[in-house]
């Protein structure tokens, strides 16, 4: 879901927000323009452009590993991304 980062895991660097590209499941480079024109996600489709946060445990205010997601507040946006979890 989001490629890149601050290991082979491809997670950001820990306690720092980083802007990822969140995209449909299923593929690691982006298959779609974005553009959704209605209908099924395609694999690698853009959902949204978010703040991705690591908070690995124990340091982290659950105690265990932990990523947080800030997307944009729209309810297709908050439902693509439930849907890709």
């Amino acid at each position: 879901m989001c490629p890149g980062g601050g290991g082979g895991d491809g997670l950001p660097p820990p306690r720092r927000a980083v802007l990822r590209s969140l995209r449909q499941p299923g593929s690691d480079v982006a298959g779609g323009d974005g553009g959704g024109g209605g209908g099924e996600a395609r694999e690698g489709e853009l959902i949204d452009q978010a703040l991705v946060l690591w908070l690995p445990g124990p340091r982290s205010f659950t105690g265990e590993d932990t990523v947080e997601l800030h997307t944009h507040g729209s309810p297709a946006v908050v439902s693509a991304t439930l849907e890709a979890l």
